[in-house]
């Protein structure tokens, strides 16, 4: 819940003196005017503290029955039931003072991609609840007199009916275009999904796209590949290139689960 500012004259990090009034992982956030800071999205720390502390507490190995009902009870629960943040935040840096900006009218996301295009912010899908993808993209317009207006935008799934959606994927906006590439998913969340299998990922595969996806204002379409299935780092529009910085790729992922 802390937060730290870089001072990249004096080379350091200064804990900032107020916390964050609700738990913003897997938020996503940017600058509308100096000093002004805006966030979308992010769980609820409560909700997940309390599951962490119950598996926790469990032996798994001796308990394998109650862990496994346990863990099968948090991830099947509706979208509602987690309390994600619904809100968009507002931080002034300069006073170091929160507050709500407006009401976010769409199920809250964690790793959605965010675009900004002037006084407009794009968030593409993102995770609704552990292991579910949303197929939304919507857009907020930032107002003269201080209001947000939303609005729906066109669908990648309307291009492509197969899409499962994305979480951390990488967001940017390059000359008129906007710009998605990577992004994580499980085969199959939705299906299972619309067949009110709420635990939606059970037992599915998680896959690392290499799909680079481009929005002309109307539709999107597939415009080409990445080397390699990639999530989870950012992006940044350089000149007429895009620059993507860290991620987590498949193989990665893989060896880390097979650690644990």
């Amino acid at each position: 819940m802390d937060g730290y500012a870089f001072d990249p004259v004096e080379n350091r990090w200064e804990k900032l003196a107020s916390q964050a009034p609700v738990g913003f992982l897997g938020a996503s956030a940017c600058e509308m005017s100096e000093g002004k800071l805006y966030f979308w999205g992010g769980y609820c720390k409560e909700t997940f503290d309390t599951f962490l502390s119950q598996i926790s507490a469990m032996d798994a190995a001796r308990e394998p029955e109650q862990y496994q009902a346990v863990f099968c009870e948090f991830m099947s629960r509706p979208i509602p039931a987690y309390g994600w943040n619904k809100e968009i935040w507002q931080f002034d840096t300069q006073t170091e003072q929160w507050h709500i900006a407006a009401q976010n009218p769409y199920p809250a996301n964690c790793g959605a991609a965010l675009i900004k295009d002037g006084n407009k912010v794009v968030l593409v899908e993102g995770e609704v609840k552990p292991g579910l993808r949303s197929l939304e993209s919507k857009a907020f317009q930032f107002q003269g007199d201080g209001t947000i207006h939303p609005m729906r935008l066109p669908a990648i799934s309307e291009t492509n009916n197969a899409h499962e959606g994305l979480a951390g994927h990488f967001g940017a906006r390059l000359e008129n275009h906007y710009l998605v590439a990577g992004g994580a998913y499980f085969v199959g969340s939705q299906h299972n999904f619309s067949q009110q299998k709420l635990y939606s990922h059970k037992g599915l595969t998680k896959r690392y796209d290499d799909t680079v996806w481009l929005f002309d204002g109307k539709q999107w379409e597939a415009a080409g590949q990445l080397p390699e299935g990639i999530a989870y780092g950012t992006a940044l529009t350089v000149g007429d290139s895009v620059i993507l910085l860290g991620g987590e790729r498949q193989m990665v992922a893989l060896r880390a689960s097979a650690s644990d």
